[in-house]
């Protein structure tokens, strides 16, 4: 990718380009939350471009979101100033390991940060639900989710078992 086509865009424009895969097609991703964009996290998230088939958004976070206590809400990364998020479109019958080349670097970014945003999550499997919290708000959760769900019939989402 050539740098005259890094942009910067508005945040409502990000989802106008917004496109229905074909049928059978997933998308998969990884996203994590870091304190800061320094040099080395940079020239790893540059190295996911070598592929050329991953791809990798930068977002801004802070303000507003950053002056919410960590243990108000379920999302307690509140000190992260920048989530980078990587993905691609993956045909149908493609299994999870073909996935290892494209997204490669991924380890060495994710190493840079911490947690996840749930909405981004790819899977659902308990390890990576749990990963997206930080121990005390998981458990928070896990609490909530006992008291008013324990049959754990809201369970069709990135579920924290009761």
């Amino acid at each position: 990718m050539a740098a005259d086509e890094i942009t910067l865009r508005p945040y409502p424009q990000i989802l106008e380009d917004a496109m229905t895969l074909p049928p059978g097609m997933r998308f998969e991703a990884r996203d994590i939350l870091a304190r800061d964009l320094g040099p080395d996290l940079a020239k790893a998230v540059a190295e996911l471009f070598t592929t050329g088939r991953a791809a990798i958004g930068l977002r801004g976070l802070g303000g507003a979101m950053a002056r919410v206590p960590a243990d108000a809400t379920a999302f307690a990364h509140r000190d992260a100033s920048v989530m980078i998020v990587a993905g691609m479109a993956v045909p149908p019958g493609v299994p999870a390991g073909h996935l290892s080349e494209p997204l490669a670097a991924w380890d060495t970014v994710a190493g840079y940060g911490t947690g996840t945003y749930v909405n981004f999550l790819s899977t659902a499997s308990d390890a990576d639900v749990a990963a997206a919290y930080p121990p005390d708000t998981y458990r928070r959760l896990a609490t909530v989710k006992r008291e008013y769900d324990p049959a754990n019939t809201f369970h069709r989402n990135h579920n924290i078992k009761p």
